[in-house]
């Protein structure tokens, strides 16, 4: 799988849902958005990810997700390279719940509640995981999308574990 692709999403510095790690000065008040998360957009390359400090150099051997800087995981974020492009900004990883969408959705949030935010745009798709194929709620812009990753295995229970903002993909993979 392509990191693009959804690949690496385990083993946060944050447990989820009910965590909110001190957020980095430059993201307070930012919004996860279908472009991205405050100052990080999709799209964006990651020498500029680097020059501005969000990223590191990927080490050879390492789980994709892993050039994200210090400074982002303890706050709960991962960036994840497009597979098909070069070394862009693919997907953000959102572990905390420090910080909501446009319509207040965050980590830990129940079915219930992202239904209330965006009633009718949420919707039940399939995504291929390395566990087999998994129902999401998701909502979709365009080629982007939120994924809201969780147990729904019993939507009425389940809870926000991870919202990845990103392009479209059919699959969300959770490799390291």
């Amino acid at each position: 799988m392509s990191p693009s692709d959804g690949a690496g999403t385990s083993g946060s510095a944050v447990s989820a849902g009910n965590s909110s790690p001190a957020v980095d000065p430059a993201l307070a008040g930012a919004r996860i958005t279908f472009g991205g998360l405050g100052p990080l957009t999709l799209g964006t390359s990651f020498d500029a990810l680097r020059n501005a400090g969000w990223a590191v150099e990927h080490s050879e051997g390492a789980c994709w997700g892993q050039s994200t800087a210090p400074k982002l995981t303890a706050s709960g974020v991962r960036l994840f390279e497009r597979s098909d492009s070069d070394a862009t900004l693919g997907m953000i990883v959102v572990e905390s719940s420090a910080f909501t969408t446009e319509t207040g959705a965050k980590v830990g949030d129940s079915m219930a509640q992202l239904r209330q935010g965006y009633g009718e745009q949420l919707v039940m798709a399939q995504k291929a995981t390395v566990d087999g194929p998994k129902s999401m709620p998701i909502v979709v812009s365009g080629d982007r999308e939120l994924v809201f990753v969780g147990d729904w295995s019993d939507a009425d229970i389940g809870k926000v574990d991870k919202i990845l903002a990103r392009y479209t993909s059919p699959q969300v993979v959770f490799v390291c």
